[in-house]
C-alpha cells in the first residue's frame, strides 16, 4: 500500500516539476547565401539529426530501474541526470536556428550527444533544462527519438500487430469469459521498437509498476484488443485487474 501511494505521490510531484522542453521554439536565423533575404524567423520544433534522419524531442530522462527492474521510480531531483546503459558520447551538438540538415545538428538547443548502436531509435542530449517551478537550470539527458519510435511508444507486439498501453485505457475487474492467456510481457527498452510477440517498450503503467512479466490475455474472436494483468489500488488495498489495450493507430 505504501509503495503504491509513494509512486503516485512521486508522479504528482513530478507533474509540479515539469521541465521546460517545449515542442517548438522561435529564433532569428541567418539567411541562406545569395538569398537576398535579411533573415527569417524560425519557429520550428526541437529536433536533432543523427544517422541521416530527424529525431524529435520526446521527454527528459527521469526513469531509473530499482531492485533489478521490478519497479521504476520517477527521479524528481533537479540535480539528478539519468542516462540508460549502453549510450556513449558522440560529441557536441552543433546548434542551428533552422531544421537540422547534418548529423550532430540540433535545432535551438546545445549540449553533448550520446548514442547507442543497440538502440539507434533514440538519441540523448546532455543539456541544461529549466524547471518551470523554480526557474533554475540543471543538466539532464534530453531524449530525442526517431519518427518510428515517436509514433511507436508504449506498445505490445502480438501476431504481427501493435497494441497501445495507455493510461486512459479501460481497466476491468474481470476478464471476458472467452479470453485465453497468451503469455507474459518482456520489456525490451523504452528506446526500441517491439519486433517479437509479447515484447513491449512501455516501462511503466500508471502507479510506477513495471510491465515486464505481466500476463497478457486475448479473446480469439477479437483481434482489436489485448488484456494485460495489472495491479490497481481499490477499496483500500491492492488488487488484480485487467487493462484493455487497443490496436495502435500508427501512421
Amino acid at each position: 500500500m505504501n509503495k503504491v501511494k509513494k509512486c503516485v505521490g512521486l508522479l504528482a510531484f513530478c507533474a509540479l516539476l515539469m521541465l521546460t522542453a517545449a515542442l517548438s521554439g522561435c529564433a532569428q536565423s541567418e539567411p541562406p547565401e545569395d538569398s537576398g533575404e535579411e533573415g527569417m524567423h524560425y519557429c520550428g520544433p526541437y529536433e536533432l539529426m543523427m544517422n541521416g534522419q530527424i529525431y524529435k524531442y520526446m521527454d527528459v530522462a527521469r526513469y531509473e530501474p530499482i531492485n533489478g527492474g521490478s519497479r521504476v521510480a520517477y527521479i524528481n531531483s533537479p540535480t539528478t541526470a539519468y542516462l540508460p546503459e549502453g549510450y556513449t558520447e558522440y560529441g557536441p551538438a552543433v546548434t542551428v536556428e533552422r531544421r537540422p540538415e547534418k548529423d550532430g545538428e540540433a535545432a535551438l538547443w546545445s549540449g553533448t550527444i550520446y548514442v547507442s548502436d543497440t538502440t539507434p531509435e533514440a538519441v540523448y542530449l546532455y543539456a541544461d533544462v529549466v524547471s518551470n517551478a523554480y526557474r533554475t537550470a540543471a543538466p539532464h539527458y534530453v531524449r530525442f527519438v526517431s519518427e518510428a519510435l515517436y509514433e511507436g511508444h508504449d506498445l505490445i507486439r502480438w501476431n504481427g500487430a501493435d497494441y497501445r498501453i495507455s493510461d486512459e485505457g479501460e481497466v476491468l475487474d474481470a476478464l471476458p469469459a472467452t479470453c485465453r492467456e497468451l503469455g507474459t510481457l518482456t520489456f525490451i527498452s523504452w528506446d526500441a521498437l517491439p519486433k517479437e510477440d509479447l515484447q513491449t517498450n512501455c516501462p511503466a503503467y500508471d502507479g510506477g509498476l513495471l510491465v515486464d512479466g505481466w500476463r497478457v490475455y486475448a479473446d480469439p474472436a477479437d483481434q482489436e484488443h489485448l488484456y494485460v494483468q495489472v495491479t490497481v489500488w481499490r477499496d483500500g488495498g491492492e488488487r488484480q485487474a485487467y487493462h484493455v489495450c487497443g490496436l495502435a493507430e500508427i501512421e
